[in-house]
């Protein structure tokens, strides 16, 4: 797994582009999302077309990392094309009632994950 980071918080827009399978335990995946998130602008726009999810660890992990970026401050987190099983656990956590993380592209957050 790895992470594509694109812009400067100069130019007020950060895009996080995670490629490959996460199975929730590649630390240094974590702690370079971590690193990118800390230099972060309000903005931040996560390409999720490519991210593989393996299971549940590694979605409960993913939405926390996602959690995470979105309460450091007034961030608005726009996930674009995510996982549909990512989409409706957010909106099964209520993480999507605030603004703070918003959808695009993708799935549906209401419709249950379809296995």
């Amino acid at each position: 797994m790895e992470l594509e980071v694109e812009g400067e918080e100069p130019a007020g827009r950060l895009l996080l582009r995670p490629r490959g399978a996460w199975d929730g335990a590649d630390g240094a995946f974590a702690r370079d999302w971590r690193a990118a998130c800390a230099r972060a602008p309000h903005e931040v726009e996560v390409d999720c077309g490519t991210l593989e999810l393996q299971g549940g660890v590694a979605l409960a992990r993913f939405v926390d990392l996602v959690r995470e970026l979105a309460g450091r401050g007034a961030r608005r987190v726009v996930l674009r094309d995510a996982p549909q099983m990512l989409a409706h656990t957010l909106y099964k956590a209520g993480l999507l009632r605030g603004g703070e993380i918003l959808l695009a592209g993708g799935a549906e957050p209401d419709q249950p994950y379809a296995g």
